[in-house]
Formats: structure tokens, C-alpha cells, sequence
């Protein structure tokens, strides 16, 4: 009986699922499919040892889940900085938002450090360029609007040293990230970075 309850509640633990990336933007991005990152990362796993060491398997499913589940986070907040961006709102309440975007860039970024050679570097690849893309629109949107240019100045240019940190984190743990990473971008994806000082072959270059 006990031994039942305890196989029940791994069960239920164990099970992990996410959604797909949402990209926010109309920028063209190469590459993986968004359905295949999702069938490859859902991986259900029932655990009954003690606390061990990090395996492959965990790695993976903790970059690219965490990655999925902060990317889709800041996807939202993008999209509600865009309505108050166009509604004139109040400039702490964009600030506020920019202040959670950024802390969920933070997680991604600490995330980096489970990275091993177990994570699919394709997959790595989806999920950050649809990111790229998602902040950057939002970010040149809102640096666009005279009285937010000022004001969101700074917090803007964290999120897109941070976002730049991130690339580079993953290109180092992942020998084939870069080069895939670069092509996967389209030009338009490329300018659309680089306007916002996210210089993607400056930072992924030395990684080729």
C-alpha cells in the first residue's frame, strides 16, 4: 500500500509538459519546427532513488523546459508592453513589465549552466531565436516612443546584454550551436537584433 502511494506521487512529479514558443513577431526564423521542440523535450520520468547528481536526461529537460516555460513568460509580457506602448500608458507600468522580462532572462541565463552535450543544440536553436525575435521587436518598439526612449533606456539595454550573454553561455557548452544558430536567422532577423544592439555574429562568430 505504501509502496503504491509513493509510486503514485513519483508518477505524478515526474511528468512534465510544455507549450509551445510563441514567436511575437513577423521576423522569418529557420529551422526546427516549434511542434518537434515540444515532442523532444516532454520526456515523462518516475523517480524513486535518493537526491543524485544531474544526468543527461535531467539537463536537458531543465534547459529547455526552463527555457520554454520563461520564453513563453516573457512572449506575454511583450505582448503587454506592446498595448501599453500603443496606448500611451504609464511609463512605470512598462517599466514594471521590463523590470519581469528581465528577470525571466535571469532565469534562463542561470538555467545555462545545466547545459550539457545531451541538449539538442537544434532544439536550443528554436527556442532562442524565437526569443531574439520576441524582444527585440519589443524593445525597438518601445525605444521608438519619445517618452519611453528615455526612461527604458537602461532596462532595455540589460535585457539585450543578458540576451547576448545567454547566446554565448549556450554556444559554449554546445560546440554546434553557433553555426546553427546563424543559420537559422534570417537577414532580417540579423538587422532587426543588431538595431538594437543585440549583435548576434559578433557575439556567435568567435564561436564558429
Amino acid at each position: 500500500m505504501r509502496f503504491g502511494a509513493i509510486f503514485s506521487a513519483a508518477l505524478s512529479f515526474g511528468l512534465l509538459v510544455i507549450a509551445a514558443p510563441t514567436a511575437g513577431a513577423g521576423v522569418a526564423v529557420r529551422g526546427v519546427p516549434v511542434d518537434l521542440a515540444v515532442r523532444e523535450v516532454v520526456a515523462p520520468v518516475a523517480r524513486f532513488e535518493e537526491p543524485r547528481e544531474l544526468t543527461q536526461l535531467e539537463a536537458r529537460e531543465d534547459f529547455l523546459s526552463t527555457c520554454q516555460g520563461a520564453s513563453n513568460i516573457i512572449a506575454q509580457l511583450c505582448a503587454d508592453i506592446t498595448v501599453k506602448v500603443h496606448a500611451k500608458a504609464d511609463v512605470q507600468a512598462v517599466l514594471s513589465l521590463w523590470a519581469k522580462v528581465y528577470a525571466q532572462l535571469q532565469i534562463i541565463s542561470n538555467a545555462c549552466a545545466s547545459i550539457d552535450l545531451s541538449v539538442n543544440p537544434h532544439l536550443c536553436v528554436t527556442l532562442l531565436a524565437h526569443l531574439c525575435v520576441t524582444l527585440c521587436t519589443c524593445i525597438k518598439l518601445c525605444l521608438s516612443v519619445d517618452i519611453y526612449a528615455d526612461a527604458c533606456a537602461h532596462v532595455c539595454k540589460s535585457c539585450v546584454n543578458i540576451c547576448g550573454h545567454i547566446l554565448a553561455a549556450v554556444s559554449l557548452h554546445l560546440p554546434l550551436f553557433a553555426a546553427a544558430f546563424l543559420k537559422a536567422c534570417s537577414p532580417d532577423v540579423l538587422s532587426l537584433c543588431a538595431s538594437v544592439g543585440l549583435n548576434i555574429q559578433a557575439i556567435l562568430g568567435i564561436h564558429l
